[in-house]
């Protein structure tokens, strides 16, 4: 099965630098990411479309969709949000670097067996977000099939964890919003 992860619009918060999470905050309405994203989907068919259940991340994919001018069920999968990022969500990045170094650069590493809610309350493990995205999309896979191709309109952190499976990495980036990933799963 292929996987489409496209990485939600840029909202507020992406401008200033701030950590989202499960917190959300308003698409800028001057952004122009799903136009992008949109023109790399063309002439796809898609066995299911959906999203995170973040609002950043369902707005997204229906502005796609318009544009495509696909009709879709609309499909949310809490499975599919963001890291959570626990107590850090609303920071910003420089206030996140300057308190809490280390912990920041190993969780960038991606290591399964790192679990920084230990240092920071409600910051949720790679291997938690791993699992629970990697288990949705074997479910979809059961019900559409070994050849399917599905849109997932998600986040950065999530999409890049999902890229990296495996690999070591000194410091994960995040793909640019409205980027396309393909996966096979």
């Amino acid at each position: 099965m292929l996987v489409y992860l496209v990485r939600h619009g840029k909202t507020k918060w992406n401008l200033e630098n701030r950590i989202q999470g499960h917190a959300d905050s308003e698409l800028l309405e001057d952004d122009n990411s799903h136009i992008l994203a949109a023109n790399k989907l063309k002439g796809i068919e898609f066995a299911h479309i959906c999203s995170s259940d973040l609002k950043r991340a369902y707005v997204t994919k229906n502005r796609i969709l318009d544009i495509l001018k696909i009709d879709s069920i609309d499909y949310r999968y809490e499975e599919f949000r963001e890291v959570g990022f626990g107590e850090l969500e609303g920071s910003k990045l420089d206030y996140v670097l300057k308190n809490y170094p280390d912990v920041w650069a190993k969780y960038k590493t991606l290591d399964h067996n790192f679990d920084p809610g230990i240092y920071i309350k409600g910051f949720e493990s790679v291997k938690n977000v791993y699992n629970r995205a990697y288990n949705k999309i074997q479910e979809l896979k059961k019900i559409y099939g070994d050849d399917s191709k599905i849109l997932i309109v998600s986040h950065g952190s999530l999409i890049s964890i999902l890229s990296n499976h495996n690999k070591k990495v000194d410091y994960a980036k995040i793909p640019d919003n409205g980027s396309v990933t393909i996966l096979e799963f």
